[in-house]
């Protein structure tokens, strides 16, 4: 990403080393998954009816394969429906790259996104309340969609998008489960 949209992978990698090293944390993971590099959100092309042109998608999908990216996140899924949702993914999974969601209803999904090939899911945020969310409310959501998800899960702070940042000590209690192995941060401060 460029910016303010930065993969943070590397920032958490280093609290959780830095914090193992002083507080003892586990630095067992279940899973091996590198997602160290770029992502670049792709466009969804539509016609001027607003239908889904999957061949121009395919096409797209194969033009940001060219380049030197490890993967794709889609950006327009949020507006479409849940069916509209997997086509796309099931149309854009390429097994030579990782394919990262990022979507709502998580618990669901990422049953269906592990199904038609994500190799992660990207959990955004919740802020729907965002007057009762403290960091209890965000442990407890991350860890419930973890639990159940048959893929690993990246966590997705984006405040740009939902008014909330996802607090240090919840990124930190959240490091420690096993089958949450980043975190995706488009705060724009990574001090």
């Amino acid at each position: 990403w460029v910016g303010t949209r930065l993969w943070s992978f590397s920032l958490c990698q280093m609290l959780k080393r830095g914090l193992r090293l002083g507080l003892g944390l586990s630095p067992v993971r279940h899973y091996t998954l590198d997602l160290r590099g770029i992502y670049p959100p792709i466009t969804t092309p539509f016609n001027p009816l607003g239908q889904l042109q999957y061949q121009q998608l395919v096409d797209n999908v194969h033009r940001w394969s060219q380049l030197p990216f490890r993967g794709k996140g889609a950006e327009e899924l949020q507006a479409l429906t849940l069916s509209k949702r997997y086509e796309i993914l099931a149309t854009c999974v390429d097994k030579e790259r990782t394919l990262l969601y990022s979507g709502g209803d998580e618990k669901p999904m990422t049953k269906k996104m592990a199904a038609v090939g994500a190799d992660a899911v990207m959990v955004v945020t919740p802020s729907y309340y965002r007057g009762r969310l403290n960091t209890a409310a965000f442990v407890h959501h991350y860890s419930r969609v973890a639990d159940g998800s048959p893929v690993p899960v990246v966590l997705y702070s984006v405040p740009g998008n939902t008014g909330l940042e996802l607090p240090l000590d919840a990124i930190l209690t959240l490091s420690q489960h096993p089958n949450i192995i980043g975190l995706k941060d488009s705060g724009g401060d990574v001090s």
